[in-house]
């Protein structure tokens, strides 16, 4: 009961059913209205036709023969001669136009009429075997309301008599689009403004179009603020990580000014290390940025073979230069849609730190279902500190080692970036700790249709 009543929370279904009903009641006014109206032409039913005769011929016999054939006010009884300059005389003898006219009507009909004029009700015309004369008779009737009657005889108060029964039906369908609109016109003036509070109260007012809309409103809004807090992270994060090298350049600096020529190479060869150091930074940063992006207009079907085939190769060969050995299960042939440069380069980042860091192997395990793609890379190194799994992918973050490794070196940029080009295709990133570290990345077969449809 509740599914089907949730239909009439679609936009299309409420302007739908408001037309259609304002429809329906304004074409059954203009089909119906007029049958109420008593001064409408009937015929007599067969009671009243029984009645009225035997009133007629009661009439008859109670007029003198000498005003037979005249229009007899007095008796309200109205006798049209069959000659027609006779019939002329009755015609001029009634003063009231509308009676005229339904006798003019009538008059060649075998069927008997009525119709209320005023205060009055003609009937006729009645006929009687043997006599060439046709009867019409007059009774008193109950007078039809004057405002109703000026409804029926005026069609433009008609029309505004459908205006306003058919108003309270578009005043509702007004007021159901409007408040929620105005609503989340004033929440978009909001964040305009600087002010990122999402509006749940958005999601539950109007239709179901309105909701979504105030949905994935407030999901932008999740994502301004998101990037506006990694946007302040990683610039407070960047001002510590370039100050370590610029603060070693100038100590080199220092020294090589109390050195001795012969000293200097040495000194000269430290700064060029930080040199390098921060260029190598720098280029990761500029990654990073480039990965915080997603142009819906890089993306492309890819299949997962050629993209995944010589990348492994390349790292099976890698591997095997440092006596460990990389293993992979049969890639699934499916195609997903995807930026090429950013996915090649996100899954070798986790295999060629899972290199690194192995002793002796490193498994790759890729499954595929039918709306996504899951690629694991386990291996058999140290691991993470448990404290530090929730941290390894926030950007410029180098945990310890659990046991004494050599470092590899990085700017503690790698895994951030694998998480934001993943996060940009509507992925996850998964890190966890089995006999070594194992990364899982799951993406959707078809990003930009998965965010669509969600």
């Amino acid at each position: 009961m509740r599914r089907s009543l949730k239909i009439f929370n679609h936009l299309s279904i409420r302007v739908f059913i408001t037309i259609w009903i304002s429809m329906i009641l304004m074409i059954s006014l203009t089909i119906y209205l007029p049958q109420f109206d008593q001064r409408r032409i009937l015929p007599t039913p067969q009671n009243e036709y029984t009645f009225y005769t035997s009133k007629i011929i009661h009439m008859l016999h109670s007029i003198p023969s000498n005003r037979f054939l005249d229009y007899i006010d007095d008796s309200r009884l109205i006798i049209i001669p069959e000659d027609t300059s006779e019939r002329y005389n009755a015609f001029h003898h009634i003063d009231n136009e509308q009676m005229i006219r339904f006798i003019a009507s009538t008059l060649p009909s075998k069927k008997v009429y009525q119709q209320e004029i005023k205060d009055y009700e003609i009937i006729g015309p009645f006929s009687f075997k043997n006599d060439p004369n046709v009867y019409y008779l007059i009774t008193n009737a109950l007078p039809q309301s004057y405002y109703l009657s000026r409804v029926y005889d005026a069609p433009l108060l008609l029309f505004i008599l459908m205006l306003v029964i058919s108003f309270p039906f578009a005043a509702v369908l007004s007021w159901s689009l409007m408040i929620p609109m105005k609503n989340l016109v004033q929440a978009v003036i909001r964040v305009s403004k600087g002010d990122w509070r999402e509006d749940r109260y958005l999601e539950m007012q109007g239709p179901t179009e309105y909701r979504q809309l105030a949905k994935h409103f407030n999901q932008m809004i999740t994502t301004l603020k998101r990037a506006q807090d990694e946007r302040t992270r990683l610039f407070a994060n960047l001002s510590h990580e370039m100050r370590t090298p610029i603060t070693r350049i100038q100590l080199a600096n220092s020294l090589i000014r109390l050195k001795n020529i012969s000293e200097i190479d040495e000194e000269v060869q430290r700064i060029n290390d930080n040199i390098r150091l921060l260029e190598d930074r720098i280029q990761s940063l500029l990654s990073l940025s480039k990965q915080m992006i997603l142009n819906p207009e890089q993306f492309k079907e890819i299949s997962l073979l050629d993209l995944l085939w010589p990348l492994l190769e390349d790292a099976s060969f890698e591997a095997k230069e440092r006596g460990k050995q990389l293993n992979f299960n049969e890639i699934p042939d499916i195609k997903i849609t995807a930026n090429l440069e950013l996915i090649s380069s996100g899954i070798e980042n986790i295999v060629r730190n899972a290199i690194h860091y192995a002793k002796s192997k490193i498994e790759v395990t890729m499954s595929s279902t039918e709306r996504y793609f899951i690629i694991n890379v386990h291996d058999d190194g140290p691991g993470v500190l448990e404290k530090d799994l929730p941290q390894i992918f926030e950007p410029f973050y180098r945990g310890e080692r659990p046991t004494d490794f050599e470092d590899y070196g990085g700017s503690g940029l790698g895994l951030a970036i694998v998480t934001r080009l993943v996060e940009s295709h509507r992925g996850k990133v998964e890190a966890i700790n089995d006999h070594g570290l194992s990364i899982t990345i799951t993406l959707p077969v078809h990003p930009i249709h998965y965010q669509l449809d969600n």
